[in-house]
């Protein structure tokens, strides 16, 4: 069972959308969620004048989710930098230690932790170029940077950013599986808080039905792109890890590739009831 957490949220000028300051109760680590258009005003802070790491959050010019991790030893003059050399972002988020325990080792370990976590999720494509390599520390020392990135993931999914998270990551309930079966199709997976996460190795429809191209089907470029799909066989594809879909319809047209009701399409494997019996009718 995960603990219980308190994350203190500070709106620094009152607005839900601005500046914001990011705590966990009894951690020494401090966030800022920097917006693009407040970037000069916000890096006057003096706690930004420190070592640490950071995010930079945007999208493609094809709408995928893209970030870029780094770290710094100056996060104020890097993001001032990365404001007038990088396109694609619309907000940084910066992470460091509030009483200056994080040194370079540290925050350089940090960063790698960070980039395979957003690469084990698969949630957005991510800018960096080159990973970095591998940092070594002390025994102890790791063991509380290992502390450190997942109070960072637990904060970032707490307020929306789960590019980190694994599918159910945090969930407290063993999940039980459903299947949606069509022609060249048959999905296996669970109902979860952020909506149905279709697991690897289910197999999906290849050819898209003609009224679901443009509405239901966008993401399907994408997940071949980042190959989260690719080919099984001449009639379908196979999903290669844990994707999340936003609803059980959207993860039902994505896997029999026409529009239909996932609320019944998906079928809990152990006794046949749908989605809609078990959650919304029982």
């Amino acid at each position: 069972m995960n603990p219980k957490q308190t994350v203190k949220i500070y709106l620094v000028e009152g607005n839900p959308t601005g500046l914001r300051t990011l705590e966990l109760f009894n951690w020494n680590g401090k966030g800022v969620i920097i917006p693009r258009d407040r970037v000069e005003a916000s890096l006057d802070r003096n706690e930004l004048n420190t070592q640490g790491v950071y995010l930079l959050i945007g999208e493609s010019e094809e709408g995928e989710g893209v970030i870029y991790i780094g770290e710094s030893e100056n996060l104020r003059d890097r993001v001032r930098s990365h404001n007038k050399t990088k396109d694609f972002w619309d907000a940084a988020i910066c992470f460091f230690s509030k009483d200056g325990n994080l040194n370079k080792a540290h925050v350089k370990y940090l960063e790698e932790l960070l980039i395979a976590e957003s690469k084990a999720a698969g949630r957005m494509k991510i800018e960096n170029g080159n990973q970095p390599r591998n940092t070594r520390l002390a025994e102890s020392d790791e063991a509380e940077v290992l502390m450190f990135a997942e109070n960072i993931k637990l904060i970032l999914s707490t307020v929306g950013y789960a590019f980190l998270k694994k599918p159910a990551e945090y969930e407290a309930e063993a999940k039980e599986l459903y299947i949606c079966k069509g022609p060249d199709a048959e999905a296996r997976g669970f109902y979860s808080s952020e909506g149905v996460v279709v697991l690897k190795g289910s197999i999906v429809r290849k050819e898209i039905a003609e009224s679901s191209k443009e509405r239901y089907l966008k993401r399907r470029p994408t997940l071949l792109a980042d190959g989260s799909l690719t080919n099984y066989n001449e009639g379908s594809y196979i999903f290669t890890k844990d994707v999340v879909f936003s609803s059980p319809s959207n993860a039902a047209q994505n896997v029999l590739a026409r529009n239909t009701n996932g609320w019944k399409e998906w079928k809990r494997e152990s006794d046949g009831k749908t989605l809609d019996e078990v959650y919304r009718k029982n």
